[in-house]
């Protein structure tokens, strides 16, 4: 079973009905290595959209979660980044990548997992992930349907490193999925039972992206750099 406070169903309730901060999003964006990476990807004339929007997700997800432990007053009560690059389990690394998103290596040595946004909240380690596509496939997982990344099985697979690093059984599992797919059905009601909490993304992909490209245009209108003549083109071919 996983395990969760009213503190998290309190977030979770906000976090579905939450728009992006495009403005905070923006700031944080342009001051990030990721923004770094898309630069070099230009000048590269490599434009990789899909990863470009999944960072600019987790950005949001991070800002509202920001956001939403501040208007409830929950900040004594939450830990951001609970796990810092080069952090050690019993069994498990961590570190970061160019884009500062974290990872889980395993005791092989291989990635495990990538870890969207990983929080301590009222002590119990807790993993946010977003998945804004019909199906993923990471570094480490084959394509699978939603309905499979709510399986208890890979739930647990994602968990397991956060309950390495924090040596308890205890763990919230909070996914954010496309709002076509947050419906009942079986798996998803079993996920719920289980005590997972499953939450709509704010648009479907395809409105998600156009966003995104507004989003670039603001960004290119405010800065120097001249890589961005050359992306925008590329990126609405894209959407």
């Amino acid at each position: 079973m996983l395990t969760k406070t009213p503190l998290h169903d309190q977030i979770a309730e906000r976090l579905a009905k939450r728009w992006p901060n495009w403005s905070q999003i923006a700031d944080r964006y342009s001051k990030s290595k990721a923004y770094e990476h898309l630069l070099h990807c230009a000048r590269k004339n490599e434009i990789p959209l899909g990863s470009f929007a999944g960072h600019i997700a987790e950005m949001h997800l991070r800002v509202a979660l920001e956001e939403i432990c501040k208007e409830l007053g929950a900040q004594d009560r939450v830990v951001f980044d609970p796990i810092k690059s080069g952090s050690r389990g019993k069994y498990f690394k961590f570190y970061t990548d160019k884009e500062e998103r974290l990872f889980a290596v395993a005791p092989n040595g291989t990635d495990y997992s990538e870890m969207d946004e990983p929080m301590l909240i009222e002590d119990i380690p807790t993993l946010f992930e977003i998945r804004i596509k019909n199906s993923h496939g990471g570094r480490k997982h084959k394509m699978m349907s939603h309905s499979r990344l709510m399986s208890e099985d890979h739930v647990n697979y994602l968990l397991a490193p956060l309950r390495d690093y924090f040596n308890t059984p205890q763990g919230a599992f909070v996914f954010i999925i496309p709002p076509a797919s947050v419906k009942e059905n079986e798996t998803a009601q079993a996920f719920k039972e289980r005590g997972g909490l499953l939450v709509p993304f704010y648009k479907n992909r395809h409105d998600y992206h156009c966003d995104v490209d507004r989003l670039l245009r603001d960004l290119k209108n405010k800065s120097e750099y001249q890589p961005f003549k050359d992306l925008l083109p590329k990126v609405q071919e894209a959407v």
